[in-house]
């Protein structure tokens, strides 16, 4: 990424990190994390313009994206 480019990551937020299901028998390595843990790797390049935390309400139950609109230093 450039200086001063333009970052935009969608993660899931939790704390789960393994394998789930995802039919026809097979898997997929997921990692979530919190929004304390994304900042913190975020910090030391990136400056965060914006951000927001995204609760669906169909499909996956329960289940909150965290977004961030990120600067490069």
């Amino acid at each position: 990424l450039i200086p001063n480019g333009i970052l935009y990551l969608g993660m899931k937020e939790g704390t789960f990190e393994g394998f789930i299901d995802v039919g026809n028998f097979d898997e997929r390595f997921s990692s979530c994390y919190t929004d304390a843990e994304l900042r913190e790797a975020l910090q030391p390049r990136f400056t965060v313009l914006h951000s927001s935390r995204v609760k669906l309400r169909h499909g996956e139950l329960g289940a909150t994206f965290l977004n961030y609109l990120c600067k490069k230093k």
